[in-house]
């Protein structure tokens, strides 16, 4: 969990960044043990309680809401949160057209150095599927999308609440289970120790043909990027090998 003075700096960057963006935060939530809720208000009243909260901050939220928001936390351009339960979470999320490309983007390294993350996935996902609740293993749809799921979306619904509930509160990342393949996959030690067909993983995606590409991204993480053409086709080996996450074998009662 990030400390006083990285949980400021987290902050303070995703303003910066966010206003960089054209995107400067209306929005904003403070969570913590001199603070009675996490109610989400105007930015400028909650950044006035910024001073005494963050030595105690558990918490927090800064977003730039969508014209006439009901609820800026899932209706957004950009939304950065931090909760520091269990390991401690941090999701970022901005337009696409805005996000880094490569993601080696300087920024990115940034908050991957400062941070120090245990695991971490970057995606793209229609800000009316809620990417940010999506990290988090929330599956929330904004109202302007229709609340019948096909088959498809509601074996995904399922998939994100799992995650969720058993992925993440059980940290499964520890052990090296991936969450799923992504585009961008920032793994660690464990994850790249996991056993796929008797080598480890670093081991099976380096001698193979179309399993993306690792570059060292900084002193403990590696990124994995995968060309979005052959997810489907790591996906299902990876599936196979039990490194991808299914609360089938990987829940909490395992």
């Amino acid at each position: 969990m990030p400390a006083p003075a990285r949980r400021r700096w987290l902050f303070d960057w995703a303003v910066h960044h966010f206003t960089a963006l054209k995107h400067p935060p209306d929005f904003a939530y403070l969570k913590g043990a001199t603070i009675s809720s996490r109610k989400i208000g105007a930015y400028k009243s909650v950044v006035k309680r910024l001073a005494r909260a963050f030595d105690s901050l558990n918490g927090f939220g800064v977003y730039s809401a969508t014209p006439n928001a009901g609820n800026p936390s899932i209706e957004n351009y950009c939304s950065a949160t931090f909760i520091s339960d269990s390991d401690g979470l941090v999701v970022i999320c901005v337009p696409v057209d805005d996000a880094p490309e490569p993601i080696s983007n300087s920024w990115v390294s940034e908050l991957c150095s400062l941070l120090t993350p245990l695991y971490g996935i970057g995606y793209i996902r229609h800000i009316d599927r809620c990417p940010d609740a999506f990290a988090y293993g929330l599956n929330i749809l904004s109202g302007s999308h229709s609340t019948i799921l096909t088959a498809e979306e509601q074996l995904e619904a399922d998939s994100i609440g799992a995650w969720g509930f058993d992925g993440l509160d059980g940290r499964v990342y520890r052990r090296g289970i991936l969450r799923d393949v992504y585009r961008w996959n920032f793994l660690t030690a464990a994850q790249l120790q996991s056993s796929v067909r008797e080598q480890c993983l670093s081991e099976w995606i380096a001698t193979g043909l179309n399993r993306g590409t690792l570059s060292r991204f900084t002193s403990t993480i590696t990124l994995w990027e995968v060309p979005v053409s052959v997810i489907a086709g790591v996906r299902s080996e990876l599936q196979a090998a039990k490194v991808i996450f299914d609360e089938r074998w990987h829940g909490i009662d395992d």
